[in-house]
């Protein structure tokens, strides 16, 4: 039984996490509000068919929006184009 809770857990923060890395790479920052709310969704659902108490299904749900969010996050800064997204153009002449 214990071991099928970790492997839950484990697998609800490593998809949420591999999620956001995903939507980082393809979707803008709106995508986050829909993808929060799928990942809240099937988050509670899982820990609760696991028999997860409240308080902790609530922190692990926390813990998997916030780990989806620094993925996104962390990919959007290392993202070869997040230099560019400013007002300057790769030859270096500022756009109007």
């Amino acid at each position: 039984m214990a071991s099928n809770i970790h492997m839950a857990v484990g697998g609800l923060l490593a998809g949420s996490m591999l999620f956001g890395a995903l939507a980082g790479i393809r979707f803008k920052i709106l995508v986050l509000v829909p993808s929060a709310l799928l990942i809240a969704f099937v988050s509670a659902t899982v820990l609760h068919m696991n028999d997860f108490g409240p308080w902790g299904g609530i922190a692990i749900v926390l813990a998997c929006l916030f780990l989806n969010q620094a993925a996104y996050l962390i990919v959007q800064i290392y993202n070869p184009t997040f230099a560019l997204r400013s007002n300057q153009v790769p030859n270096g002449i500022p756009s109007r």
